[in-house]
């Protein structure tokens, strides 16, 4: 076959919406209700928070079909660590609710009753309370930005300063 594949631009446009989501300036929250499996699992690591409904799963399983995980790697590396995202994409392990949550995929299961909401996790109830209003600067100082420096991340603190 003679020209590009048209998957892998299909790939290359997916690479680019992770990264976009990424580096929003606002915090972002993946809710997991069932399998986040390949490409999915690249939209929970992109996230900042991911709440795990107790039913959620989590794999990776492109080495089952000979293909590496090529998109969500860097994501995914970065969210759970390189050794650990290494494991699952070499044994396309499936990861329950719980597993996920001590591995670092989740933050914690979200709330699905008026009770449950009064014992959210307590990132949301951070965001809800106003530290979203501030995510941006946030953000920015410790990583949304791929060319935050340190320089840079003491500069931002003392503007947000007044200095």
């Amino acid at each position: 076959m003679r020209g590009r594949i048209p998957i892998v631009g299909y790939n290359r446009a997916y690479g680019a919406v992770l990264e976009r989501l990424a580096g929003l300036a606002v915090p972002t929250i993946a809710v997991v209700a069932g399998a986040a499996v390949g490409g999915g699992v690249g939209f929970v690591a992109a996230s900042d928070f991911t709440l795990a409904h107790a039913g959620a799963t989590f794999r990776l399983p492109e080495v089952t079909l000979g293909l590496p995980p090529a998109q969500v790697a860097p994501f995914v590396a970065d969210r759970i660590g390189r050794v650990r995202a290494l494991q699952l994409m070499l044994t396309a392990e499936l990861l329950d609710a719980q597993a996920a949550l001590r591995c670092g995929w989740s933050t914690g299961s979200p709330p699905t009753t008026p009770s449950s909401r009064r014992n959210s996790p307590r990132t949301l109830a951070a965001l809800e309370r106003g530290g979203a209003r501030g995510g941006a600067r946030e953000l920015g100082v410790v990583g949304g930005d791929p060319s935050t420096s340190p320089q840079r991340s003491g500069r931002l603190g003392v503007e947000q300063l007044g200095g």
